[in-house]
């Protein structure tokens, strides 16, 4: 008899995760940081903590806007996805402004709140919804579609921070997903979590852990193999101490506490 797992947690197994403080990032419609513990974690507001699909325990942190927030933005602003990356971060001029995206953004602070399905990690706020603040004449569309991708990667730092909080001490994730795959967007989520990126060398992780669990149960590998099992990971971004993008996710936290209980009043609670 084989036991199976749910799909986070096959995919944790399937990606390599399988020592503690082992971390992945996965990114599609929303996000997931997980991050493996040798014992049962301690329970944390806003966190979940599983059994892992091997002996272990791990930590959790759900994030709902990740894709659907930057695929929302991009329809927003009437973009091609290639013309989206292009001019959110300054790979060259904006169409007809002759204005550089990144200069742009540079003028006057903007943020944008990712939260267009509410929150679940860390905020567990259900009402909290999203928007561009700080908009000023000189922004192109190219710096709202920045800040949608800094939104997006705030999101994600809060989330690891709650887990950072809990007690794990991170420094390097794994990376998998559908939304995590260009060099521009995997530099800015290094920088923003401040932490090394390895992409998985496993298009399929979940059904990759699924099948090392029926090897297992079959007594073709034992627990002690999953290490060696690991998938490739190749390194793709390390972060590069940006100040400037510390301070506009100090912004960031500092905005979603401002308007918090604005979003409660505004539906009756």
């Amino acid at each position: 008899l084989a036991t199976g797992a749910a799909d986070t947690s096959c995919a944790a197994l399937g990606s390599g995760i399988a020592r503690d403080g082992d971390a992945l990032l996965t990114t599609g419609t929303g996000g997931q940081i997980v991050v493996l513990a040798e014992h049962e974690p301690q329970a944390v507001k806003g966190l979940h903590r599983y059994r892992a699909a091997s002996d272990h325990w791990y930590r959790m942190a759900a994030m709902q806007n990740v894709g659907i927030a930057l695929e929302r933005a991009r329809g927003w602003l009437c973009y091609e996805w290639t013309d989206a990356y292009a001019e959110a971060f300054g790979d060259h001029t904006n169409h007809g402004s002759g204005i550089n995206a990144n200069a742009a953004a540079a003028t006057a602070p903007l943020t944008f709140l990712p939260y267009l399905t509410g929150e679940r990690t860390p905020w567990l706020n259900p009402t909290a919804r999203g928007g561009w603040l700080g908009l000023a004449l000189d922004h192109t569309r190219g710096a709202m579609m920045r800040a949608a991708f800094e939104g997006v990667a705030f999101s994600l730092r809060a989330g690891l921070d709650a887990i950072r909080a809990s007690g794990a001490t991170v420094t390097s994730l794994k990376l998998a997903g559908g939304g995590s795959v260009d060099a521009r967007w995997r530099q800015l989520l290094a920088d923003a979590l401040n932490a090394e990126l390895h992409a998985v060398d496993s298009p399929n992780a979940a059904p990759r852990g699924a099948a090392i669990l029926g090897g297992i149960a079959s007594g073709h590998w034992h627990v002690h193999d999953l290490a060696a099992l690991a998938p490739g990971a190749t390194h793709v971004a390390s972060p590069r101490g940006d100040h400037a993008l510390a301070e506009r996710y100090a912004r960031f936290l500092d905005l979603y506490g401002r308007v918090e209980t604005w979003f409660d009043a505004r539906t009756g609670a």
